[in-house]
């Protein structure tokens, strides 16, 4: 019997297989000669074309193996990368993006104002020039993104009268998503940092707070999605603050800030002290906040001037902006 199972799986079958087919084809032959026969000539030929794919695979086993198909563009492959963030789980928003085909010759000020007069409750999310040229930025709200859509070749540059071109379409978030807890823990701390009363919010020092910290949770402001969802969060509860702290938070780029026109309209003062802003151009995206006191003590960007006169008109070209 150990033979005859050390045959049957040597023959290129599993035992109960091999089995089953000798048992079918005896019982064949037992109705049918004739069926038998082609029962035999059928299984030959299986047992032929198992012998030579094994066969193939063993010749070509120091071969390349060839390239798999229908794998799609590297564009295709990033976003969906970009979709799956960890593993196996979406970690990334849907949103519209709306993007001004050669919008970088223009004032992208003068553009969202001017969009934000026909589209109603406009929030514009990390407006920035791109490197190609063209002026973008992106929006949650479907119904507020195909308005934007319905205003392309509507507006008119006032200097050459120009038709601006909108093209919107739906993309992978460029930021991750947060986690339930990590969303409840920012909402926590900001409740906690909001003196109502003040229409002040202190986010200083933010991702060192001990609802954090206690809770090992990585909530640095320089992080975009953390930053986007205390953006979001001031618009929807205190929206109606006059003073806002970003002090020591280490910030370098102000895309995110530049949201705060939109999201915090009655911001009067802003402290970015004590952060690694470097460059005047990261300040001019806080065009448009009509602000009265802008503190930027302890960052780099002091050090670019040798005057305090030429550092104060700097900062007040900034700041008096309309």
């Amino acid at each position: 019997l150990l033979f005859r199972m050390f045959c049957n799986k040597n023959n290129g079958g599993g035992v109960g297989r091999q089995n089953a087919k000798q048992m079918s084809m005896n019982r064949f032959k037992e109705i049918d000669a004739d069926l038998g026969s082609r029962f035999d000539d059928l299984y030959e030929e299986e047992e032929e074309e198992s012998s030579n794919n094994a066969a193939s695979r063993y010749m070509k086993r120091g071969q390349a193996r060839p390239p798999p198909k229908n794998q799609g563009s590297y564009e295709q492959k990033k976003n969906i990368q970009m979709v799956k963030g960890a593993p196996g789980k979406a970690l990334n928003d849907f949103v519209s993006r709306v993007r001004v085909t050669n919008g970088g010759n223009f004032e992208p000020r003068f553009i969202l104002k001017t969009l934000v007069g026909q589209v109603e409750n406009l929030k514009p999310i990390m407006p920035r020039i791109t490197e190609q040229g063209d002026f973008e930025f992106f929006v949650r709200d479907n119904g507020t993104a195909q308005a934007v859509r319905m205003c392309s070749r509507r507006i008119k540059t006032a200097a050459s009268g120009e038709r601006l071109k909108f093209v919107v379409n739906n993309v992978v978030a460029p930021w991750a998503r947060l986690r339930p807890e990590e969303r409840n823990a920012i909402m926590e701390v900001v409740s906690n940092r909001a003196a109502v009363q003040n229409r002040a919010l202190d986010l200083s020092g933010f991702a060192h707070h001990q609802v954090f910290t206690s809770r090992d949770l990585m909530m640095s402001m320089t992080k975009n999605h953390v930053f986007l969802a205390v953006v979001e969060l001031i618009e929807s509860k205190y929206s109606d603050i006059i003073a806002l702290s970003l002090k020591n938070n280490r910030i370098i780029y102000l895309d995110m800030a530049s949201m705060l026109p939109y999201f915090a309209k009655n911001l009067k003062v802003l402290d970015l002290s004590d952060n690694q802003v470097e460059s005047i151009s990261e300040l001019e995206k806080l065009k448009g906040l009509r602000l009265a006191t802008l503190f930027l003590e302890r960052n780099p960007i002091q050090e670019q001037y040798s005057k305090a006169s030429d550092y104060l008109s700097a900062i007040l070209i900034i700041i008096t902006y309309v």
